[in-house]
């Protein structure tokens, strides 16, 4: 992961107030007017693939941030990309 990537995700977990040993899962794609997390996405020239999840712990996670704009920007239906964290007792999400 790039330094300046993992600066900014410092910020956003103090930001969050997140315990030091919260974990970044990934970037994931969230219907924000349906209240999804984008679970499984396949897309190619036989067919156009999208299961959706109220769990963020089910959500598909992107290592790119620009991927996962890039799919929710296709969709539209709301859908952004998104930063997911993982504590001890629960999964949080981030959009800037």
């Amino acid at each position: 992961m790039k330094k300046r990537t993992m600066e900014k995700i410092r910020k956003i977990k103090a930001n969050l107030n997140l315990p030091g040993e919260a974990k970044f899962i990934g970037y994931c794609v969230y219907n924000s007017l349906k209240d999804e997390f984008l679970h499984q996405f396949e897309d190619n020239e036989d067919v156009t693939l999208k299961a959706w999840t109220i769990m963020p712990e089910f959500s598909l996670t992107f290592d790119d941030q620009n991927e996962a704009k890039l799919i929710a920007s296709s969709f539209n239906n709301g859908s952004i990309g998104a930063y997911l964290f993982e504590t001890d007792s629960q999964i949080l999400m981030y959009v800037e």
